[in-house]
Formats: structure tokens, C-alpha cells, sequence
């Protein structure tokens, strides 16, 4: 089995599905993310739960601080989109009604800049799709920081 091959098996069968289920599950309550970014300890059987998940990885030829830290980016990724998830749902005093206007007013293109087009094909910087772009990344990134290590 590669390198390359063992990561994806690890972080895209449950790992990655369980991923984007937290995300969901943090996005169903108001202020879901801020309550588990701002958790001062965890319990016995969340520690043993990490680190099964760790010595799971470090089975797939990750070393203990590959896993520690891949497991720690892709919960503060999670936690991170949730957060500005959740805070772009509350309209803020003084946001314009037609925020891509008003973006468009400041860059030199208008509404045929290239930011504007970004956001307008994609559907804006959140969303599903965004989120799953991130995780690809950051795991297509931990395969190559994998492969280093072998």
C-alpha cells in the first residue's frame, strides 16, 4: 500500500465523513462552534477515543506528531468554518442589502472583477462545497507531508 493510498483510506472512510458530520452538527446549533473552540478540558473517554484515532494512524505509517497535528488542523479547520459560518448568518449594523455590490464599488473591474466572478460562480466563500475544497487540501497536503516521512 502507499503512502499516499494508506492517508485516504484513514481520513476519507470515517475520519472524513465524521468531519463533515461535526460540521453539520455544529452548524444545527446557534452557537455550536464557539461552545467546542472554547472548551477548557475534555473527558476520559474523548482522550482514549484520540488516542485510538492516533494510534490508528501512527499504524498507517503517520508519526505520533504527523497524527497529532493532522487531527488538530482538521478540527480547527471544522471549528473555523463553523464559526464564520455561523457568523455570517447574523446580519451585522450597517451590512448593505446587496453585500456583492457594494465589494464591487471598491475594486477597480466592478462587478466583471475577479473576486466579484469568484464569488459569484462558486456561490460565495462558505458552503459545502468550499468546505469539502478545504478538506481535499489539507489532506492532499498531509499525504505530501506523509510521503516525506517514509
Amino acid at each position: 500500500m502507499t503512502t499516499k493510498s494508506a492517508i485516504w483510506i484513514h481520513l476519507r472512510s470515517p475520519r472524513l465523513s465524521r468531519l463533515s458530520g461535526c460540521r453539520d452538527s455544529l452548524l444545527a446549533h446557534r452557537d455550536g462552534a464557539r461552545l467546542v473552540a472554547n472548551a477548557a478540558s475534555l473527558g476520559p473517554a474523548t482522550i482514549r477515543m484520540f488516542d485510538e484515532e492516533l494510534t490508528a494512524m501512527v499504524g498507517h505509517g503517520f508519526t505520533p506528531v504527523l497524527a497529532l497535528r493532522t487531527i488538530t488542523s482538521l478540527t480547527r479547520y471544522v471549528n473555523g468554518c463553523v464559526l464564520q459560518e455561523q457568523s455570517e448568518r447574523r446580519e451585522h449594523p450597517g451590512t448593505p442589502p446587496d453585500r456583492l455590490a457594494a465589494l464591487a464599488e471598491q475594486l477597480d473591474g466592478g462587478m466583471e472583477a475577479t473576486l466579484i466572478t469568484a464569488f459569484r460562480e462558486s456561490g460565495g466563500s462558505f458552503g459545502e462545497d468550499a468546505f469539502e475544497h478545504g478538506l481535499r487540501a489539507l489532506i492532499n497536503g498531509t499525504a505530501i507531508a506523509l510521503a516525506r516521512t517514509a
